[in-house]
């Protein structure tokens, strides 16, 4: 009988990695976060009809990523590879912690020139927590953050150990970290190590972050004319 084969998905399993294609409208958002936190490789998904190009996580939500590669995927609007986003900050905060893999070559708005978070757009009531791994490549079309948005209200967002964020672009404008003017809008920076680790571009050019003076030299300024420093220097 003749027939035209219809692929839904497929994997590539090696010693080394595994490797899921598929299109994420066919995976719960909770498959989603079993196979990042088992180290599966989520590539070349695309969102067109919104946000989370991989991964979007909502409403009280839990993430963890501790190896593993999650790149080549695209949305419409926020978050190319990962869109977190709650609905209230007592009960249904969504967390996303990172300890190590890498978010790498996801792009943001392929149909809306105002999208944030080439890999991740920290959306309002989340909290997104990296300690390690790296976000690296990335890109949106709009200007908020080619590797992750922080600009929404009731965020909040932790900086620590060997956090990478580095090579990521908005509207072909280096712009790794943006960080918005909300009140809340503070990195919470804790034991870094390695120099010029995470790019910074800030809404309106200011304080950052309390984390203390021994960490500045691990930050630079995506925008040459600004430099990273802590107060006093």
């Amino acid at each position: 009988v003749a027939c035209t084969p219809v692929m839904l998905s497929f994997a590539a399993v090696t010693a080394e990695e595994a490797v899921l294609f598929v299109n994420p409208a066919v995976l719960s958002e909770e498959i989603k976060r079993n196979l990042a936190n088992d180290g599966v490789t989520i590539r070349n998904n695309e969102n067109p009809v919104g946000s989370g190009g991989a991964i979007r996580a909502y409403r009280n939500s839990s993430i963890v990523m501790n190896g593993g590669d999650i790149y080549g995927n695209a949305a419409r609007d926020h978050g190319g590879a990962i869109q977190i986003i709650g609905k209230s900050a007592d009960q249904d905060l969504t967390t996303f912690t990172m300890n190590g893999g890498t978010i790498r070559n996801n792009r943001a708005g392929t149909g809306k020139n105002t999208a944030v978070g080439g890999a991740i757009a920290v959306s309002d009531y989340s909290k997104f927590v990296m300690t390690g791994g790296s976000i690296t490549d990335n890109t949106t079309a709009g200007t908020k953050g080619g590797g992750v948005s922080f600009s929404d209200g009731n965020t909040a967002m932790e900086l620590s150990n060997s956090a990478v964020i580095i090579r990521n672009t908005a509207n072909g404008v280096a712009n790794n970290l943006y960080i918005g003017d909300k009140s809340n809008n503070k990195v919470t920076v804790g034991a870094m190590v390695g120099e010029d680790s995470v790019g910074i571009t800030m809404a309106n050019p200011g304080t950052f972050s309390d984390g203390g003076a021994s960490y500045a030299s691990c930050f630079f300024s995506d925008d040459s004319t600004y430099t990273v420093a802590a107060d006093g220097d």
